[in-house]
C-alpha cells in the first residue's frame, strides 16, 4: 500500500474533525452545482447574462445589517424553504449511517448559505464562503456587545433548527452547555479517541485501504476515521459517552450533543483538546 507522508496525514486529519470532532464537510463541488446562481461567470446571476458593464462583487464592507440579513435569510430557508424539505427527506431515511446523515445535513446548510450570499455578490463556491466568513469575522469583531449577542443567538437557533429537522428531535430538547461542561466533555472525547483499542480499530481499518490516487486514499481513510469516532468513541460502549453525558442514545443523542457543543467551537481549550487527539490518531492510528 502506498505510504503517506506523516505530515500530510497529520494536517489532513487535524482538519477533518477539529470542530468538536464532527464529520468532515461535504464535497464543495456538489454544493457549487446545487443552485443556478453558482455560474462560473462572475458577470451572471442566476444564469442570466448581464449586458452592461456591471461586475458582480461582494460589498466592500459587510455591515451588521447585511450580516444579520444573511443570517436571518439562511435561517428562514432552513426552517421553511426547500432546504427544510431536503432535511426532512434525509430525516426519513432510518438506514442512513450517522456520519453520512451529518454530512448531508451540512451539505444542505452550506448550499443554503451559498445561495444567500450569492445575492450579496459573493461567488457561489468555496472561495465565496471563505470570503464571507472572513468578512463576517471582521464584522462581528467590530460590532458592539448587543450585536454580538444577537449573532450568537441567531447562529444557535439556526443550528438547532438544522439538527432538529434532520435528526427528528425537538429543538427544545437540545440543551445548552456551560463552557466548563463543554470543555469537560471534549476532554472525555479526546481521552477516548486515544485509547489503545480505538487506535487499533482505526489502524486496522486504514490498513485495508489502498488506492493509486493519494488524495482519494486520504479521503477514504478519513471516512473510516469518522465512522470509528462516531460509532466507537461517541456511541460505543454501554453506556455510551453520549448517554453518560445525558443526551440520550443513538443518532439523535449524538446529534444533540454535537449541536450543544457547536455553541463553543471557537473556544481555544476545546480546540486544543481536539487537535491533540487528532494528531495522536493521525500518527498512531492512520499510519501503516
Amino acid at each position: 500500500m502506498m505510504s503517506l507522508a506523516r505530515s500530510a496525514v497529520a494536517r489532513q486529519a487535524s482538519r477533518c474533525c477539529v470542530r468538536s470532532i464532527r464529520p468532515a464537510l461535504p464535497n464543495m463541488s456538489l454544493i457549487n452545482r446545487s443552485f443556478s446562481s453558482s455560474s462560473n461567470d462572475p458577470n451572471t446571476y442566476d444564469n442570466t447574462p448581464v449586458f452592461d458593464n456591471f461586475t458582480v462583487s461582494p460589498p466592500p464592507e459587510l455591515t451588521t445589517e447585511m450580516a444579520e440579513g444573511i443570517a436571518d435569510a439562511t435561517q428562514f430557508y432552513i426552517k421553511y424553504g426547500i432546504s427544510n424539505q431536503r432535511l426532512r427527506a434525509i430525516a426519513q431515511d432510518d438506514t442512513m449511517q450517522v456520519v453520512v446523515k451529518w454530512q448531508k445535513m451540512m451539505e444542505v446548510f452550506l448550499t443554503t448559505q451559498v445561495h444567500v450570499i450569492a445575492g450579496m455578490g459573493y461567488s457561489a463556491d468555496e472561495q465565496g464562503l471563505t470570503k464571507y466568513a472572513q468578512d463576517l469575522g471582521q464584522c462581528i469583531q467590530n460590532a458592539d456587545e448587543t450585536m454580538r449577542e444577537l449573532f450568537t443567538e441567531i447562529r444557535r437557533d439556526t443550528w438547532r433548527e438544522l439538527v432538529a429537522t434532520c435528526f427528528n428531535v425537538e429543538a427544545s430538547d437540545i440543551p445548552t452547555l456551560e463552557i466548563v461542561e463543554a470543555r469537560n466533555l471534549m476532554h472525555k472525547v479526546s481521552a477516548r479517541m486515544i485509547e489503545p483499542e480505538v487506535l487499533q480499530e482505526i489502524q486496522n481499518a486504514c490498513a485495508r485501504i489502498e488506492d493509486t490516487d493519494p488524495d482519494l486514499e486520504i479521503a477514504k481513510k478519513h471516512q473510516v476515521l469518522q465512522n470509528v469516532i462516531v460509532n466507537h468513541v461517541y456511541m460505543g460502549g454501554s453506556p455510551s459517552l453520549v448517554e453518560e453525558s445525558g443526551f440520550g442514545s443513538g443518532a439523535a443523542g449524538y446529534a444533540k450533543l454535537q449541536c450543544a457543543m457547536s455553541d463553543h467551537e471557537g473556544d481555544p481549550l476545546i480546540a486544543q483538546y481536539a487537535m491533540a487527539a487528532m494528531m495522536k490518531v493521525s500518527v498512531d492510528g492512520m499510519q501503516e
